[in-house]
């Protein structure tokens, strides 16, 4: 609010003197301004604490406290005084910062001061006057919402619109929403809560009379600006409903004009039910007889209602006709006046008056004369009380149970007779209920299992005569899921801890109701039974083991075994043996081979002797061979007799060995010894050739005519590695592992040339003889030289360079470095083993995953070459910047890559270097911003001195020449305006953008038209993009000559996206389509179009004007492939 003399109060904070006192003078010019100054923040804070202002001006960039920093803690305090920030720092950021933390509006300090002061002014009043308008308001409001809280009734208000603006406490207690939930929403908000649906209510009625006749509404009292209603509002109070009478009346404003409507609900609930109520009563008088008649008369009980002078006070028709008599000729009589039976009268006569003394409910049972002859009847006997808690009457509730007594007799009687079939069975009998306890027994069950009696096992759970309990659960799942069990073998616990097996037959037992009441069964022993079938599984077992023991020792042997019989049939195949023959031992026992057709071209030999072994009694041996499911097969066998009791042969045995491997190792072994690849020889202990192949004669250039003469292997040794060659085959016999397996050794080839090998020598056991290998590596060993020289000079050029050598075997993981890798780390060479561990544990972590990627980026082959800049661990602990570098070499036969060979390159230094920049820059940039903001505040003192001056110097020639100085200045201030721009073009980092968001959000001039295709196209660009787009639209307005229209198109080429931005001017002479984008061209600033080449630039976007001269400006903008994108695509 102003001060007492009506002036608006300011706070103006800024760190700049000159500024305090310039805007001072500024502002006191006008009647409408008080001005206060403080020169930082935390001087404003002090004097907002302890004056009142009616807004805050702030500049933004402040030592220790910007000014939004102000702006905070200024709304943390509670403060809403509006705020201004009024700076140089003309940053949309900044802007959008300030507006997040509260600021009322955000003003730069342009280049013309006079215009920003004004407008600052202008914010001034709308600020304050918003802010008195809206404490106004919230007076009002608080007043008007204190006043209706007050209301007994339910109360609230809407506007014209419907929407709600009062809802009182009265309102939240019969709705449960509190006014915070439903302030400020629509009128269908507000019907919910009394009628779950959208339906007029009276408020809205009373705007709107035409809602009137589609209205649930009873209306009492309809007036044009008043009506008084009632109605049943189903939702209230949680759904229990309520009924109401609303009273709703037009709401009028200070003018006369109708603001809304106002509505006061009363709960009339209770004034309805009463009224309900007594109707009710009223009806239920008058049914309850007739109803009590009807019931009575249809139920199976008979009603007696009696007075304490045994009067009876009501009859049912039914009860009275079953004794003869009617309803009417007993009531008001008693029992003796009636001629009733004293016998049963008078005993139900003493229990009725002891209800009355007592007050408590009688039930017993009797048996009386009737019309249908003698009935039983359950009856009770239940006292009725008076207001006074006196027992005024005692009904008699009597049931016939003549059919339920005769029922009960007649299962005791069958109890007796199925109790003396269940004793007289030598089985065990049982029942359990539902729980499992033994609930009924027959009297053998207690001898069978050694109790002493049937009371001894009644009552105790089931359980305890099951020798494995847990079987039970399988018994009872399989008896709920079918009903019952049949000859279930289970154990019985006999009650001296022994057990008995036992068969058992048990079913489900239900109760009257149909209801599970337990399980009842019989169990018959079977322990002779279970001894005789165990011992016959045992004996099975017992011939199970041995066949199997059998079975697998004729498996695991090299021989198969047949037995025949005088019939020449199998009595017994081993597995293994009938294998062969292609079938199985079961289906070849009993049969012949004739039977089986076995091949008899191969058989017959073997028949003959198996016959002749039957005649002579004598073991045969012999020859055989036989095609078999692994092909032709060579056998050796031997025949022999089985005598039987009588001594005569009874069987014949057949034992049969394969010989066919044997045949084929010597096969083999003649392969493998002459197709090696390697030079072989076997040797004797005196060193005399046995055996050579022709590998050997190869690499020697000795013939067979010599070598399968040669009695001394050692003639091929040159003499220097001769002894050496003695003294290993003698220690050979003495001390065979102090001999090397392999070693190197020189030999002299029949042309005399000396050759290198690698020799093997192997001992063949038991026969003194020697297995030698000899593989020619002289080849080898001159490649391994030139490798070694080539390597030595790659190594001595790479160490020149300071270069780290690596080769992966990326199938095994090793890795081969030179000694410049290891020092790059601190190493020498030895100290680091070949595996890539050392690369994974010296990564820096958070560089490791950008590493992976990079290597499965190459593998993949979407990039050619592995290249990757990370932080490795130096010996020390502290990281070194590392660039490495590689290539995939050598793939397998699958493609799958083997070998890879990079370089690494230290480029700390490069790094440190990159950073110091950074961190120049940095401090240039912070100081070119200081310096800047402060230049900025200083031109903005010298327009504003210079406007004082043009008021005092008025009408003198020195105006001039101040507006001659005031042009420089304003010439700095653009300068100073572009340095900000252009100092921010690459900075701030690349970032897809919607150019068609930048040209909707441009404020186009009345009168030009813009139309654009654009919309979805993305540019990766500078941050200052949406710079490029409003230069391009102020050049078009500024220089275009009467611009109506404006259009920017795009189309895909061969090289990328083409933009074209045209215009309806008169568009850019030839000679100035280049000029036209150098700095300081053209008829304002001469920086617009050169900024706008300048921030395109630094993502490769180029552009070029190629209009028509007459015919309106054409700029070509040339987006590289890679840089655009279409988010709808």
């Amino acid at each position: 609010m102003a001060d007492s003399d009506n002036k608006i109060s300011l706070l103006y904070v800024d760190d700049e003197a000159v500024l305090l006192d310039i805007m001072k003078a500024f502002i006191s010019r006008s009647d409408e301004f008080r001005l206060d100054t403080a020169n930082c923040a935390a001087e404003g804070l002090i004097r907002l604490n302890t004056n009142h202002y009616d807004a805050v001006i702030s500049d933004y960039q402040m030592p220790e406290m910007d000014g939004i920093e102000l702006l905070t803690e200024i709304r943390n305090s509670g403060n809403n005084t509006p705020f201004i920030l009024y700076t140089g720092k003309g940053r949309e950021e900044v802007a959008i910062q300030a507006l997040n933390a509260g600021a009322d509006y955000y003003l730069q300090k342009g280049v013309n001061p006079r215009v920003s002061i004004t407008e600052l002014q202008n914010f001034i009043r709308h600020a304050v006057s918003k802010n008195r308008a809206e404490k106004t308001v919230r007076e009002q409001e608080r007043k008007m919402a204190d006043v209706m809280n007050f209301l007994p009734d339910a109360t609230f208000a809407i506007d014209k619109s419907g929407k709600v603006i009062a809802w009182n406490r009265a309102m939240e207690k019969i709705t449960g929403i509190s006014a915070g939930d439903i302030l400020g929403k629509d009128s269908i908000k507000y019907s919910l809560p009394f009628y779950g649906e959208r339906r007029p209510f009276l408020i809205e009625i009373v705007l709107n009379k035409n809602l009137l006749q589609d209205s649930d509404y009873f209306i009492l009292y309809p007036e044009d600006e008043k009506i008084i209603a009632e109605t049943f509002a189903p939702e209230l109070y949680g759904g229990k409903g309520a009924y109401i009478r609303c009273t709703a009346s037009v709401l009028y404003g200070s003018d006369g004009e109708v603001r809304g409507a106002i509505e006061s609900i009363r709960d009339i609930s209770d004034e309805k039910s009463a009224e309900k109520e007594r109707a009710e009563l009223t009806e239920k008088l008058r049914e309850q007889k007739s109803l009590i008649d009807a019931v009575f008369d249809v139920t199976p009980v008979n009603f007696y209602v009696y007075e304490e002078d045994m009067k009876f006070r009501y009859v049912c028709t039914k009860g009275a006709e079953q004794l003869g008599m009617k309803p009417e000729e007993m009531t008001g009589r008693t029992w003796r006046e009636l001629g009733m039976p004293a016998e049963l009268l008078e005993p139900l006569e003493e229990k009725i008056m002891q209800v009355f003394s007592t007050g408590k409910v009688i039930s017993a049972r009797t048996i009386y004369p009737t019309v249908l002859g003698n009935r039983y009847y359950q009856y009770e006997l239940s006292p009725i009380f008076n207001i006074n808690g006196a027992v005024e009457t005692v009904v008699s509730t009597a049931m016939d149970i003549t059919g339920i007594v005769e029922a009960e007799n007649e299962i005791q009687q069958k109890d007796l007779h199925f109790r003396d079939i269940i004793d007289n069975i030598n089985d065990i009998f049982y029942r359990v209920d539902e729980n499992g306890s033994i609930t009924l027994i027959n009297n053998n069950t207690p001898k069978i299992l050694g109790y002493k009696s049937t009371r001894d096992m009644i009552g105790i759970p089931v359980e305890k005569i099951w020798a494995e309990p847990e079987k039970r659960k399988n018994l009872l799942e399989i008896i709920h899921e079918t009903g019952s069990v049949s000859d279930y073998d289970i154990q019985f616990k006999c009650s001296d801890g022994s057990k008995m097996d036992v068969s058992l037959n048990s079913h489900i037992c239900h109760d009257k109701n149909g209801n599970f009441c337990g399980i009842e069964g019989i169990a018959r022993d079977i322990s002779l039974r279970k001894s005789a079938e165990n011992e016959r599984e045992e004996l099975l077992e017992k011939l199970s083991i041995q066949t199997r023991l059998i079975n697998t020792l004729l498996d695991v042997t090299p021989v198969n075994f047949y037995v025949y019989d005088i019939d020449l049939r199998f009595k017994y195949v081993s597995p293994k043996g009938a294998e062969q023959m292609g079938m199985t031992a079961e289906e070849m026992t009993g049969k012949t081979w004739r039977e089986l057709k076995m091949q008899e071209k191969y058989l017959k030999p073997l028949v003959e002797n198996i016959i002749s072994v039957f005649e002579s009694g004598e073991v045969i041996k012999g020859k055989s061979n036989y095609h078999t499911i692994n092909g032709f097969r060579n056998y050796i066998y031997e025949l022999s007799p089985i005598p039987g009791d009588n001594g005569e042969v009874e069987l014949v045995s057949s034992t049969v060995v394969d010989i066919t491997g044997i045949k084929e190792t010597e096969e083999l072994y003649k392969t493998v010894f002459e197709n090696t690849g390697t030079a072989m020889l076997i040797i004797k202990e005196d060193l005399s050739i046995l055996d050579y192949n022709e590998e050997l004669k190869r690499i020697t250039g000795y013939d067979d005519e010599y070598l399968s003469i040669c009695t001394d292997a050692s003639f091929l040794t040159v003499k220097e590695d001769l002894s050496r060659i003695i003294e290993y085959h003698n220690l050979r016999k003495s001390d065979p592992e102090s001999v090397p397996k392999n070693y190197e050794l020189k030999f002299t080839h029949k042309d005399g040339s000396i050759k290198t090998a690698i020799i093997n020598v192997a001992i063949i056991p038991d026969v003194n003889k020697y297995v030698v290998s000899i593989q020619d590596i002289t080849d080898a060993r001159h490649y391994e030289t030139e490798l070694k020289r080539t390597r030595d000079t790659l190594n001595f050029a790479i160490d020149g360079t300071k270069l780290g050598l690596w080769d992966r075997n990326l199938i095994t993981n090793e890795i081969f470095h030179n000694d410049n890798w290891a020092e790059m780390f601190g190493y020498n060479s030895h100290e680091i083993k070949d595996d890539f561990k050392f690369w994974k544990e010296n990564i820096h972590p958070k560089d490791l995953p950008h590493v992976y990627q990079a290597h499965k980026d190459h593998l993949s082959g979407k990039n050619d070459i592995f290249d990757v800049v990370c932080r490795m661990k130096y010996r020390d602990g502290s990281w070194r910047w590392i660039n490495s570098k590689g290539k995939v070499v050598a793939w397998d036969s699958n493609w799958k890559a083997t070998r890879m060979i990079g370089l690494n390159t230290d480029i700390t230094h490069l790094k440190e270097t990159e950073e110091a920049l950074r961190q120049a820059n940095d401090k240039l940039s912070l100081l070119s911003s200081i310096t800047r903001h402060d230049t900025f505040n200083k031109i903005t003192g010298i327009l504003l001195s210079i406007e004082l001056l043009k008021v005092k110097l008025a009408d003198t020639d020195l105006t001039k020449k101040l507006e001659y100085i005031e042009d420089l200045v304003d010439a700095i201030s653009e300068e100073l305006e572009f340095a900000r721009d252009y100092e921010d073009i690459g900075n701030l980092g690349l970032l897809w953008q919607d150019v068609a968001d930048y040209l909707d959000k441009e404020k186009i001039p009345e009168g030009i038209f813009v139309r654009s295709d654009l919309t979805g196209i993305e540019i990766l660009a500078d941050p200052m993009l949406g710079k490029v787009v409003h230069n391009l639209v102020d050049n078009a307005v500024r220089h275009g000559n009467g611009v109506t229209k404006i259009t920017v198109t795009h189309k895909f080429t061969p090289k990328g996206l083409l933009l074209v931005w045209e215009d309806d001017g008169t568009g850019i002479l030839e000679g100035l389509k280049e000029r036209i984008f150098e700095r300081g061209f053209g008829s304002n600033t001469g920086l617009g179009l050169y900024l706008v080449r300048e921030i395109l630039s630094i993502s490769g976007i180029s552009i070029r004007e190629t209009g028509a001269e007459g015919e309106g400006a054409r700029f070509e903008i040339s987006v590289p492939e890679g840089w655009y994108r279409n988010s709808t695509a």
